[in-house]
């Protein structure tokens, strides 16, 4: 059964395998320093999570973000790529059931940016929603 650790890792695995992607992170954005990461970067931004009965729906951002030239020169290509890889994302863990512990919603909301971080980036924010089986009962919790 997912929960929000397995799930990271899950993310992680993905993007090890990912022939464009070069590295995978997680959490406040203010972690995301340039200078010390490999690029193309895929981070995710937990932003929420709604519990109900029989399933947790994570909420996220997960930014895809790439080095840009300082003239902005390969603002285009970056901009396609990102935005193909984001879309990865979703094809691989929409309605995957039968493979993952969890899905993605199909639906996600995409937004471009650049020159977000302490340096020249560029890419698109997606947001997304991950869900995962889980009961709310009183026999699942660790006590006496």
């Amino acid at each position: 059964m997912s929960n929000f650790k397995s799930i990271i890792n899950t993310l992680d695995n993905f993007c090890s395998e990912h022939y464009q992607i070069n590295e995978f992170g997680w959490g406040p954005i203010s972690n995301i320093s340039t200078k010390d990461q490999d690029f193309v970067l895929v981070w995710f931004l937990p932003t929420g999570a709604r519990v109900e009965h029989s399933s947790t729906i994570l909420k996220g951002n997960l930014y895809v973000i790439d080095l840009l030239k300082q003239n902005d020169e390969n603002l285009l290509d970056i901009h396609n790529d990102t935005f193909l890889i984001g879309r990865d994302f979703i094809s691989e863990f929409y309605d995957q059931e039968d493979v993952y512990d969890f899905v993605m919603n199909e639906e996600a909301d995409a937004e471009p940016f650049q020159h977000k971080f302490d340096d020249y980036t560029a890419g698109w924010i997606f947001t997304i929603e991950i869900e995962y089986e889980n009961s709310v009962n009183i026999c699942n919790i660790p006590k006496d």
